[in-house]
Parts: structure tokens; sequence; C-alpha cells
């Protein structure tokens, strides 16, 4: 009985790894879609969630400074896309902001000097420093992406 329960246990467990490295893998496979639909380079990265993985390379754009918040306190990002849209540089990532574990924040920012974006949640804030403009949204829970596909693909449309 106690075996059983045992078995159990790590069998819930392990349903819970794959479950949320699903859902890791269909926001990769839905970020690579939208570069692709777009026209944008896809870096994928990992947003190394388990311990193996923690001194992979990450993606890094360069050129990318924002020395305002929360920008300048990314210490992962993952699913980066890198562009140009309308004559001005794209960059779409997941990320996390702060301290050593973070808190998860998705990010649009555009390399401009006027700010292009309307934020329709109270969520959604905009920071604009160093040349660039980007609309974040911070976390909701622990979701490790915080704007979904459709609404980069808005936001992409208003550029």
């Amino acid at each position: 009985m106690k075996l059983v329960g045992i078995f159990l246990g790590l069998l819930a467990f392990a349903l819970i790894f794959v479950g949320i490295e699903y859902l890791y893998r269909l926001r990769a496979s839905a970020m690579r879609s939208l570069a692709a639909r777009w026209n944008l380079k896809y870096s994928d990265g990992h947003p190394r969630i388990w311990t193996a993985g923690r001194n992979a390379p990450l993606p890094h754009p360069t050129g990318f400074k924002m020395g305002c918040y929360p920008a300048h306190e990314v210490r992962r990002m993952w699913n980066v896309i890198d562009g140009q849209r309308n004559g001005n540089r794209v960059l779409i990532f997941d990320s996390t902001v702060g301290g050593p574990r973070g808190i998860y924040c998705s990010f649009v920012a555009v390399q401009a000097n006027e700010n292009l974006f309307v934020s329709d949640s109270p969520r959604e804030k905009i920071a604009q420093c160093s040349g660039w403009i980007a609309i974040y949204r911070t976390r909701f829970l622990q979701v490790p992406w915080t704007l979904d596909v459709n609404r980069i693909e808005e936001l992409l449309r208003r550029l």
C-alpha cells in the first residue's frame, strides 16, 4: 500500500513536469510561427526552468539596452524575436526580471523616440528610455509568458 502511494506521488510529479514542459514548447512553437508570419528572426533560448542547462547561453539581442525599470533588470530571456517593422527595430521576448528567481515578464520593444503603443489593460505598462519604448505585462500568478501571441500580433499591426 505504501509503495502504491509513492508510485502515485512520483507519477503525479512526472505528469506535472511533462505538462509544464509541454506548455513551454507550445509557447516556443507559437512564437516561432509568429516570427515566420511577420518575417522576423526567432532565437529560441531556453527558459531554464529545470536545473539542467542553467549555464546554457541565452540569446541577448545586440544593441538592446534599456536603462529603466523593468528592462534593466532582465536576467534571462528566451523566445526572442528580432526584426524591422515600418523602419523601426522590434524586439519581442519572454523573460525573468529581478532577483535570482525573478518574475516572469513578456516584452514588445521598439527602437523609436516616440511612443507607438497604446495599453488596453491596466496590467500592461509602458516604459520609455534609451531610445526604446517597451510595452510589457507583469505576471499573472507565475505564468511564464504574460503577453499572448494574439496580443503581440495586435501590437505589431499598430506599428
